[in-house]
């Protein structure tokens, strides 16, 4: 620059200054007081200076040359302090800090009304208005922090975030936002729910939702829900709820799920990963089901209609259960007690001891319930309700194949084609029973007499014959006599069967009063001796005579022979029940023989009573003669006719030599 100076100190006249004589030296230096630049006479038009530099700035201040204005472009404007770019303003009016703070009605950040600072944060010491707030299209900002946000459109959005220029959530004046992934809406707040998309839906709808929480606190998930590391076959840890309500825990530790009480500490309610579970005190729904745990009893469930109601089922800590109703299974509607429903197949209850096979009962097609020990059966109850012990099919081949029992056992080995009956009573006299009873009404559970000759019971013995099974013997009881209250008579019949008969006949009668009738006694013969014994007690016995038998062998005195003449014959009438009263006997008295001789009689030594089981009792009683031995009298005969025979010979001797002389 050359010239001169000149500042106007007032209206009229003027005070220059001249340039240094150096001409590199540029610098004017001007009064303090101030005035106007001028050339010649005129202000001058424009001052012209260097675009400059951040460090050389155009503009500067004596003493602080990288301190002042430069252009860092065309119609750009630059303020620099410390050689430092501070302020720029480009050509569209934009205005940037550098790396400093801007401080509004201050100079820092302590006096400052508003504060812009360099790392992005602002202070504003009141609060912030942007837009027309008062008409209701703006924000506000108070100064506790508040932001209040007011549209009069509430479709258009109050909050939206973008990235690279794509929008990733914005927030609605009507209180709904969604959050985007592209150009899906992967969530939002919808109707007062949390609603989550799935990144698969361009409306936010709910129906449209994978997962939601709901404004009255429930949630929704449209699928299954997956935790951790879940996944099927029981194969990681984690947890799934499945949109069908079920639910599916994998833990590789032994609890599944474990529930504590913070206050008191320790586990209060634990689901194991084996199945088990862990309760450590009471439960009660209040409405459906409790719980009780005591010292004494371990601990019981219980299940309840209602409040207040009684107890519709509960399983005790010792594994017993109570149901009040029906049980079903397999059936949604049970008609009894225990109502069981196998869709497929049979209907198999399985039972088993800690130690031992597997048993149980089998209910099978047709109406049969199987009874199986160690999957083996063993009894059965078929359609017909006959029970079936040792086989599976019923036998309808008896008595010539027109009955089939009602109850048969079958086997094949050594003990399972046997059966029996034990009594272990302590008292003496009740041993094992088997009843085979009569009664005439007809009707099951009825009561009327039999009569005379009726049969109460058989035990019948059958062969098979290659087909069928042919009775060949049989032992029969029947009623033998009047019958009345308190009074029914009784007979024993015996049956067999001969060779090439088809039916049985009568061999042996035992009669109601004793009497034991054998006809085939009679009508089978033989010229042998009476060789049977009949005492006292009604013991039947052979007849002996072999030496083997006897000791202390003599020979028959005289005199017992001779005493024999004492005895007195007579003729008498029976009154024996069975002797025709009308006819007439020969014989001894019992009574008379025995004062002659007592070994010639047949004594009465027991007397024969029944208890009140009808039981024999046998008591000592004293001898009493009742019958003559008439087989005795033969040895005393035999004495008496040889002592005859040879006074007969001895006599004949004498008259010979009489007659001789």
């Amino acid at each position: 620059m050359s010239g001169t100076l000149r500042l106007r100190g007032s209206t009229s006249g003027y005070s220059e200054l001249q340039a240094p004589a150096v001409a590199a030296d540029q610098t004017f230096i001007l009064p303090t007081a101030g005035g106007t630049l001028l050339t010649t006479d005129s202000p001058i038009s424009k001052l012209t200076l260097e675009l400059g530099s951040a460090s050389q700035p155009s503009l500067t201040f004596e003493g602080d040359t990288d301190t002042g204005l430069y252009s860092s472009g065309t119609n750009t404007l630059n303020l620099v302090t410390g050689g430092n770019n501070r302020l720029n303003i480009d050509s569209a009016g934009n205005v940037g800090i550098g790396s400093g703070n801007l401080f509004i009605g201050g100079t820092d950040a302590a006096t400052a009304d508003i504060a812009l600072n360099a790392d992005g944060t602002a202070t504003f010491v009141g609060r912030v208005r942007v837009g027309d707030y008062d008409n209701n299209n703006g924000a506000n900002i108070n100064v506790k922090g508040a932001i209040t946000l007011k549209k009069t459109d509430s479709t258009d959005a109050q909050i939206v975030g973008q990235l690279s220029g794509t929008e990733t959530f914005k927030v609605l004046s009507n209180g709904s936002a969604e959050f985007k992934d592209g150009s899906s809406i992967f969530a939002g707040v919808n109707g007062g729910s949390a609603v989550f998309y799935g990144g698969d839906s361009n409306t936010t709808s709910q129906s449209n939702s994978k997962f939601r929480i709901n404004s009255n606190g429930s949630a929704t998930f449209a699928s299954d829900l997956t935790i951790n590391s879940y996944s099927s076959g029981g194969v990681g840890n984690g947890l799934k709820l499945f949109s069908a309500g079920k639910i599916n825990i994998n833990a590789s530790g032994t609890k599944a799920i474990d529930i504590y009480d913070s206050g008191v500490g320790g586990s209060k309610i634990t689901l194991n990963a084996d199945g088990s579970a862990t309760f450590a005190d009471i439960v009660d729904s209040s409405k459906f089901f409790r719980s009780t745990r005591t010292a004494s009893s371990g601990g019981e469930l219980f299940f309840q209609g209602k409040v207040g109601s009684d107890t519709n089922c509960s399983i005790a800590a010792n594994g017993s259960a109570y149901f009040s109703g029906n049980v079903g299974i397999g059936r949604t509607s049970p008609g009894e007690k225990l109502d069981i429903l196998s869709t497929s197949g049979n209907c198999l209850i399985k039972m088993q001891a800690p130690v031992g096979s597997v048993s149980g009962f089998n209910a099978i097609g047709s109406n049969e319930l199987a009874f199986q020990t160690g999957f083996s059966e063993k009894m059965r109850i078929d359609s017909s309700g006959r029970l079936l012990v040792g086989t599976s099919g019923a036998r309808a081949n008896f008595f010539h194949s027109i009955v089939s029992p009602h109850i048969q056992q079958e086997g094949n080995g050594d003990f399972d084609r046997q059966a029996s009956i034990t009594s272990s009573s302590s008292t003496s006299h009740f041993g094992a029973s088997f009843i085979l009873a009569h009664q005439k009404s007809g009707t099951i559970g009825g009561n009327t007499a039999c009569a005379n000759q009726d049969v109460s019971g058989l035990l019948s013995f059958q062969a098979n014959d290659g087909t069928h099974f042919l009775e060949h013997a049989r032992i029969q009881a029947f009623v033998d006599g009047n019958s009345g209250a308190n009074d029914m008579p009784g007979g024993l019949q015996f049956y067999t069967a001969t060779d090439g008969a088809q039916s049985v006949t009568e061999r042996m009668l035992l009669r109601a009063n004793g009497l034991l009738q054998v006809p085939s006694v009679y009508t089978s013969t033989t010229s042998s001796a009476a060789n049977v014994s009949v005492n006292s007690t009604g013991f039947l016995q052979r007849s002996t005579s072999s030496a083997k038998y006897k000791t202390n062998i003599e020979t028959l005195e005289n005199s017992y022979s001779d005493a024999l003449l004492n005895c007195r014959p007579v003729w008498y009438q029976s009154t024996c029940e069975t002797d025709n009263s009308d006819w007439g006997w020969w014989g001894f008295i019992a009574e008379e023989v025995a004062k002659i001789d007592p070994r010639l009689v047949q004594w009465k030594t027991t007397e024969i009573s029944h208890d009140e089981d009808g039981r024999i009792i046998e008591a000592p009683c004293d001898p009493e003669p009742e019958g003559v031995q008439y087989d005795r009298f033969v040895p005393h005969l035999l004495n008496l006719i040889k002592r005859q025979q040879t006074a007969i010979e001895t006599l004949e001797a004498k008259v010979a030599a009489l007659e001789a002389n």
